[in-house]
């Protein structure tokens, strides 16, 4: 199995709990691997999707509504648009589920994991034991999703170690490009961060030599520094900004023709959007024009795009109309997006204006 393969399905797993995969976003794949994760019942058909972003051999436009009709499969317009029915084929509104279930169990028979069920305690899932015999036994957990620093510390800080351990694990889908205060907070607290597909080349099998020496190193931070950790994160002051100039990531808006383009730290990402009155046009634009003022009310995009409440924040694990919007932002600029429920969305601090 390709990295290719597990690094774009981790990457969507870390951005959202219970993602779902249309089959045209897997097809590009070799089929023994997608054949692979279907058998190992870590990818299962599920529900066929009810919007869809316009097939690639149409021309481009914005995404579909799917409608059932006596003569088959259609995409129509949204409520922003109109144009003739689009005919659909069943592989179009094909989708499949992540079955975390599943893929806890795999990773742990990959790597000699000693655990067994399965729970998620607020994006904490515990995996099990891993003992080595340079260092220890590792306490191992699985942390989803990571698109908000705030909420992977919050997590952290709800464990504490096992008399019996000398440290803990928390695996993520994908590395996390966590801010310098976040990275000592997690020493003090004793933890490392493995990211699954950054350690080895072997699908789901994790680099234990070097976890080892990463949690050799962190258990004498700790046990240096375990007395002082809670003291100094309750008095450490959020709103310092301690961004470095190597740490900035320039976003720049052009204007080339009749299209904008996106570059970001000078490399030209194209163009995101086709239609100006577009919704993920209204989305970037906002975005944009609020770099450096901290967050966005989710107000705010639900009134510019029109979207109920339940559209925006959907009732079910699957990622409303916002976050699949979102998405295609990040994919197409290679850069996160912070999307939280009581604050609102942003481009994270780091991400700066052209000036």
């Amino acid at each position: 199995m390709t990295e290719g393969l597990l690094n774009f399905i981790f990457q969507r797993l870390d951005q959202v709990e219970s993602p779902v995969f249309l089959h045209g976003e897997l097809e590009c794949y070799p089929e023994d691997e997608f054949r692979v994760l279907r058998e190992k019942g870590i990818l299962r058909e599920t529900s066929r999707a009810t919007e869809i972003p316009r097939p690639k051999r149409f021309p481009l436009g914005g995404d579909l509504i799917v409608r059932q009709t006596s003569k088959g499969i259609f995409g129509v317009a949204d409520e922003d648009n109109y144009f003739d029915p689009i005919p659909l084929t069943e592989d179009d509104v094909r989708q499949y589920e992540l079955s975390l279930p599943k893929l806890t169990t795999v990773i742990r028979q990959a790597n000699g994991i000693e655990g067994s069920g399965f729970a998620n305690h607020h994006g904490l899932i515990p995996m099990g034991l891993k003992t080595l015999d340079s260092l220890g036994t590792l306490e191992i957990f699985l942390s989803i999703p990571n698109l908000d620093e705030d909420d992977v510390i919050a997590r952290c800080r709800r464990l504490d170690r096992e008399l019996d351990t000398v440290g803990i694990v928390i695996l993520t889908p994908g590395g996390i490009a966590l801010s310098p205060e976040i990275r000592q907070q997690m020493k003090r607290l004793g933890i490392i961060m493995v990211a699954i597909t950054t350690n080895s080349s072997c699908a789901f099998l994790l680099d234990w030599h070097a976890i080892a020496k990463k949690a050799d190193l962190q258990v004498a931070h700790f046990i240096g520094h375990a007395g002082e950790a809670l003291r100094e994160d309750e008095s450490r002051d959020d709103s310092v900004n301690t961004i470095t100039e190597e740490d900035k990531i320039v976003l720049e808006r052009k204007e080339i023709g009749e299209r904008v383009h996106w570059f970001v730290n000078g490399v030209d990402k194209g163009h995101i959007f086709v239609r100006n009155e577009s919704i993920i046009a209204k989305i970037m634009e906002i975005l944009y024009d609020q770099i450096g003022h901290g967050w966005v009310r989710h107000k705010t995009f639900m009134n510019a795009c029109a979207w109920k409440k339940d559209e925006y924040f959907p009732a079910s694990g699957d990622p409303g109309r916002m976050q699949r919007q979102l998405n295609n932002i990040r994919k197409k600029l290679g850069v996160a997006i912070d999307f939280r429920k009581e604050k609102g969305v942003r481009f994270p601090e780091n991400i700066v204006k052209s000036k």
